[in-house]
């Protein structure tokens, strides 16, 4: 029998050698071999990745991390992006796989409702309206792959794969703070153009928003957890704020007071408050300085702010903004009680590179609706579907602070940094739209997914 096998196993060795060959030989005539040498080891990583699915994981989160990097700064094409979308397909076909063998809970009951009642309605008023199926599988793309990779988190990763992501997250961000500054002190990059590991095309620095808001809660609640140093609080809010004056992040400074303020109401009362508020205090003055260094004018004042999100329109005068797009997008077209409700539909709105829908034909470029997500999920999904998406978030974080009582004190730290990161995903729909883009969405649905983690045995 054994012999057999072994057979069976060189004819399939002997066969792909010679395909293998063949392949090469054609790929040299035609001078595509480049091309097929990619594919070949591409296909091979896959398998020992298939083998391994927690490496599926893993690989998304540092991919997400370097792919804008590779493209802007070494040229690869865009269409490496789309890299992202094969892994998620395999994470997500391998934690069902494991879910139906091991049938282990995840504890994802509610958050997953609200998943589901999104992507429901969405649906029901896209079939309504007509939607071509074309977009509404691309809205699908767009949106639902955030939360089948959460899934995929919650089933291929265990607590130490968690503790594993924050230590690679430290090393990420000290890396930035090193490419940022080689970006802007020798290359010349900065605003939206400056994204350190995220990048220097246009809106990357939104992407480095997510990382750094991310990682500021971990170690803000880390911190008041008596598990790290003042002088790494001091060091990780110096840098971040450093980034945030170099590639004019205005809105991280606010995030920071947040992500501050929420760390002391989630931490018992001790003398490393004051210590913590001492030092943010230092780090905002310093920070607000560099900033008003480079782009001056600048006060961060209740009024300057307001001003800043309610006039005039996101990038141009024609845009939405921040603060009256649900306005405009309801006053304007949601006019039918059924599109208040329910919007029209998912994917009348979406664009990409092959393709637009009629909508985005006559607005997109005039309203740059897809900048924001409150005003592109208003406009497909209506009030209720926006309200549902909201409360998606909502329900992690009550989720998370909830499971925070019942694990132990370590997995207690990262539930409470979910707590704030589902809170800031909250407000982050409001501001722009890293939630929709891979290198941030990915990032941000992994910290999701995090107290489910905590909370499997």
């Amino acid at each position: 029998m054994e012999k057999k096998i072994r057979v069976k196993q060189l004819g399939i060795g002997f066969i792909s050698c010679i395909i293998v060959i063949g392949m090469l030989l054609i790929g040299i005539k035609e001078d595509l071999v480049g091309m097929e040498t990619a594919l070949f080891v591409g296909t091979g990583v896959l398998i020992l990745l298939i083998k391994e699915p927690v490496w599926l994981i893993y690989l998304q989160i540092l991919y997400c991390c370097v792919n804008k990097f590779m493209i802007s700064q070494f040229g690869a094409p865009d269409a490496i992006n789309y890299v992202t979308d094969v892994l998620m397909i395999l994470s997500f076909l391998m934690a069902l796989k494991q879910l139906y063998e091991k049938r282990k809970k995840t504890y994802l009951g509610v958050p997953l409702v609200f998943a589901a009642l999104f992507f429901g309605l969405g649906t029901v008023s896209a079939i309504l309206h007509e939607v071509p199926i074309l977009l509404l599988l691309w809205s699908y793309r767009n949106l639902m792959r955030f939360f089948l990779f959460l899934f995929s988190c919650v089933v291929l990763l265990n607590y130490e794969d968690v503790e594993r992501f924050g230590k690679i997250f430290s090393v990420l961000f000290f890396l930035n703070v090193v490419v940022v500054s080689i970006q802007f002190w020798i290359q010349g990059y900065y605003q939206d153009y400056l994204g350190g590991l995220f990048g220097t095309d246009m809106g990357c620095n939104g992407h480095m928003n997510t990382f750094l808001c991310i990682y500021l809660s971990y170690i803000c609640v880390r911190y008041m957890a008596h598990k790290t140093s003042f002088r790494c609080f001091l060091l990780v809010s110096a840098g971040s704020l450093y980034i945030a004056a170099l590639s004019e992040l205005k809105f991280l400074f606010i995030e920071y007071v947040f992500i501050l303020g929420m760390s002391i109401l989630l931490s018992r009362f001790s003398l490393r408050i004051v210590l913590m508020v001492l030092g943010a205090f230092a780090g905002l003055y310093v920070g607000m300085q560099l900033f008003n260094t480079y782009f001056p004018g600048w006060e961060f004042s209740i009024e300057q702010i307001m001003d800043y999100a309610g006039e005039g329109g996101y990038s141009t005068a024609t845009d939405l903004n921040r603060l009256t797009a649900l306005q405009t997008v309801t006053e304007r077209f949601l006019r039918k009680p059924e599109d208040l409700l329910f919007g029209l539909g998912l994917g009348s709105g979406e664009t990409s590179s092959f393709f637009q829908s009629a909508f985005f034909q006559k607005y997109g470029e005039r309203l740059h609706y897809t900048y924001m997500i409150h005003a592109f999920t208003l406009l497909e999904t209506g009030w209720v579907g926006f309200v549902i998406f909201l409360g998606f978030f909502v329900s992690v974080g009550i989720q998370a602070w909830r499971f925070g009582k019942k694990v132990a004190f370590e997995r207690k730290i990262f539930c409470m940094t979910t707590v704030i990161i589902a809170m800031l995903c909250v407000i982050q729909c409001f501001y722009n739209n890293a939630l929709r883009v891979e290198n941030s969405g990915y990032l941000a649905f992994f910290m999701l997914a995090v107290p489910f983690i905590c909370r499997k045995a």
